[in-house]
């Protein structure tokens, strides 16, 4: 039988190790963590670790949603406002296009559409938070200018580019339709159009055709507009599976590191009792001058 000549040895350092205990004991009280450093659980930590880049970068995505959403729902209401201007214009139209009007009625319908075609400007050059939405990627200058010598009197300044941005982990999604898309193609062009109907009804002639030029122009920019709402309708479903994914990052978290209250303050009641207990034995040992 070995006999420990000096007990007060083991004492302390058992009282040593319930002293870390303790305190590992109330840093997962106070964190409500169990893995406070990785040595506490090396593969769990990891896993801790991998979630919490991933709630990053989805609260990053979501950010870009947002902003996003912002812009598209400017795009989708200046383009509103086109179409608003387009079904003017071909009111405007078919009342020109009346027989037993006098030319000086027509000469000031022909004013009210050219006044049209400056608001289709002004709403082409729609800017978000100082950048231009339908320039394509040229998004600091104006894209659409007065220009006599252009076709219908407008000249564009963009590009045919498309912006993009990524709304989820490797999914992104175009964020614009060029001017040179959105008001122009299919063998018709809003300002010409517009422009077109203008000069039917100062000069009197053709202004059924110039009129349903227009039309035809109202039914394009209409088509090109889907994209806006299709648009915003992804970003809402992507918006309801990065929240439904944080949650669950948030649960899955929680089941690999969350603290057990009940059983830490169990234990630590019982770390507490044992300090007690050591401490006492520690000055029995010191009383009985074995030290």
């Amino acid at each position: 039988m070995r006999i420990n000549i000096n007990p007060l040895d083991s004492i302390v350092t058992a009282l040593a190790l319930n002293q870390k205990a303790q305190n590992t004991e109330l840093q997962q009280l106070s964190s409500g963590s169990s893995i406070n450093q990785p040595s506490d659980n090396p593969v769990g930590a990891a896993e801790v670790l991998r979630d919490r880049f991933q709630k990053s970068a989805d609260t990053q995505f979501s950010s870009n949603n947002a902003a996003l959403q912002g812009q598209l729902g400017v795009a989708d209401s200046a383009l509103s406002s086109v179409i608003t201007s387009l079904t003017q214009a071909i009111t405007l139209g078919t009342q020109g296009a009346n027989g037993t009007l006098s030319d000086a009625n027509r000469q000031a319908i022909a004013q009210n559409v050219s006044g049209i075609k400056d608001q289709l400007m002004g709403l082409a050059n729609t800017q978000f938070q100082g950048s231009y939405l339908f320039g394509g990627t040229n998004t600091q200058t104006a894209p659409y200018a007065a220009d006599s010598s252009a076709p219908g009197g407008v000249s564009y300044n963009g590009n045919s580019n498309v912006n993009s941005v990524e709304i989820g982990s490797g999914q992104f999604t175009p964020t614009n339709v060029p001017g040179s898309k959105l008001f122009s193609g299919g063998g018709t062009s809003v300002f010409q159009a517009v422009d077109d109907l203008t000069n039917a009804l100062t000069s009197g002639t053709g202004i059924a055709a110039a009129t349903a030029e227009v039309q035809n122009a109202f039914n394009y920019v209409n088509t090109q507009r889907s994209f806006y709402g299709a648009t915003t309708a992804r970003l809402n479903t992507t918006q309801q599976f990065l929240s439904s994914e944080q949650t669950q990052l948030d649960q899955h978290t929680t089941a690999v590191s969350g603290a057990d209250f009940a059983q830490v303050s169990s234990d630590l009641v019982q770390s507490q009792t044992a300090q007690q207990a050591l401490v006492a034995a520690a000055s029995k040992v010191d009383q009985g001058g074995l030290i």
